[in-house]
């Protein structure tokens, strides 16, 4: 992420203009000592997040992240069988009671990277249903 956000943010900065969002997960935000390295790796995106953002936002560059929670995708459906869990089941832990969809992320997305979020920068934005019953 950190090389290829550097990479991205040469022509950015040539023209004064761009924005980066970077994809995190809702793991991130919580204690999970079941994927312990994955949460970590996660919390550094965030972290980065806001150091490019601290870098970059006066050169022209908004860096947000997109802290993700639990959506229909293969990623989450592939670990919920290989563990015997069903994902619609995973949902029921959001306020929602149901997985999010691949599209709501990139509305988020669309969000940070659109003109509507240009006082945003160096946030992070868990998109997850809502807080469930324990409150996460």
């Amino acid at each position: 992420m950190w090389f290829l956000s550097r990479a991205a943010s040469v022509p950015m900065l040539d023209q004064d203009k761009g924005t980066i969002v970077n994809i995190s997960s809702g793991a991130s935000l919580l204690a999970m000592p079941q994927a312990a390295p994955y949460a970590a790796a996660k919390a550094g995106v965030n972290s980065l997040t806001r150091s490019m953002a601290g870098a970059w936002t006066r050169k022209g560059i908004r860096v947000n992240a997109i802290a993700v929670g639990a959506v229909r995708a293969a990623s989450l459906t592939d670990d919920a069988e290989r563990y015997g869990l069903d994902p619609e089941a995973i949902g029921l832990m959001n306020a929602s009671g149901r997985l999010g969809e691949p599209e709501e992320i990139g509305n988020a997305v669309l969000f940070f990277a659109s003109d509507a979020a240009s006082f945003c920068s160096g946030q992070t934005l868990y998109v997850h249903g809502g807080p469930g019953p324990a409150g996460v």
